[in-house]
């Protein structure tokens, strides 16, 4: 057919003009629409959260934001000596390792719990939202004002309700209701209610809740994140905008795998003459230390890294009681946090 619309074109002027350029206008894009190919990097994973008080963290994630936490989880004999190598700690370095998700809402990224046999000091040591590093989990919501009162009859603190926004790729807006609530260890619970645009995650019908659905991190170097998050894990930018506030991150931008709806990463841009040095590694401290992708063309991504300069600081074989026995890389983000990329199967 297209044959004969060009040599008509040759007879016909102006038939190749509006009516056919109308039909091929990009369609308007929420912002959780997935847009191009898939990538080398997948959407998060698992998020690695390492705590000091088990009973508290359960609480906090149960019955406040309804996942169900599984464990003592059964590690083979040589996945502990494995993980110890991968993150570079010693053998003194001992923890039990727990599992929370949401089962009503399959495909979305879990939390691995680390509980840890020794003492720890936090990732963030207060509530800054300016201080470099990953600083919490998101969580899409039907109604984020009840779930800000549930929190609130549970004993845990936060910032309260605020209005927000995002924007779809013609720049209109979706309006947003967020609570941020404050876990253990000094790790938020951000939960989002988008009013008129999909949901951040598929939501359970019984609660309300979906997700968990991104991983907030603050930096104070954006160019050196963006070119971590997208030119060496391929990560594509969906929306890049200043924030209207006062206080805190004034820039957002939101890091999506290619062909993914869910499983972001959240930059937020803070003003580094307010913020503190990154924290260390997984074997000393507790709060967020570490988040997974999965790679299907690992050798691939190895010569990206490779290109990029990137200090690989762990390789090994790892059994892993969520992903079967995989090769897994890790390596350290601009803003501080461990990530780990599983070769996929």
């Amino acid at each position: 057919m297209s044959r004969w619309i060009c040599l008509l074109a040759l007879w016909i002027p102006g038939l190749l003009t509006a009516p056919l350029q109308a039909e091929e206008a990009a369609p308007v894009l929420d912002l959780v629409e997935p847009r191009g190919k898939p990538a080398l990097v997948q959407r998060l994973e698992v998020v690695t959260l390492a705590t000091l008080s088990l009973p508290e963290t359960e609480r906090f994630y149960r019955q406040g934001y309804g996942l169900e936490l599984e464990g003592p989880i059964a590690l083979q004999p040589t996945a502990q000596t494995e993980q110890r190598k991968l993150w570079g700690v010693s053998e003194d370095f001992v923890w039990e390792e727990y599992r929370l998700s949401r089962p009503a809402t399959w495909g979305m990224p879990r939390i691995r719990v680390l509980a840890l046999a020794g003492p720890a000091e936090p990732v963030h040591r207060d509530w800054s939202a300016a201080s470099p590093g990953a600083q919490g989990i998101g969580f899409a919501v039907a109604d984020a004002e009840a779930l800000e009162g549930k929190l609130r009859e549970l004993g845990f603190g936060g910032v309260g309700l605020r209005e927000a926004d995002s924007l779809r790729s013609d720049s209109s807006r979706v309006g947003e209701q967020e609570a941020i609530h404050h876990g253990p260890d000094f790790v938020r619970a951000l939960a989002r209610e988008r009013i008129g645009g999909d949901a951040y995650a598929p939501l359970d019908d019984a609660s309300g809740i979906g997700g968990p659905a991104w991983l907030s991190i603050t930096t104070v170097d954006p160019e050196a994140s963006l070119r971590f998050w997208t030119e060496v894990l391929d990560l594509e930018v969906r929306s890049d905008r200043d924030l209207p506030r006062s206080a805190g991150p004034q820039r957002q931008i939101l890091l999506y795998a290619r062909g993914a709806r869910s499983g972001f990463v959240e930059l937020l841009v803070a003003d580094s003459a307010a913020t503190s040095e990154p924290a260390d590694g997984v074997g000393l401290r507790r709060g967020i230390v570490g988040a997974a992708f999965v790679v299907h063309e690992l050798p691939a991504l190895l010569e990206r890294l490779a290109a990029a300069g990137a200090d690989i600081e762990g390789d090994a074989v790892v059994p892993l009681p969520m992903l079967a026995t995989r090769r897994v890389i890790a390596l350290r983000s601009p803003e501080g946090l461990r990530v780990e990329l599983i070769e996929g199967g």
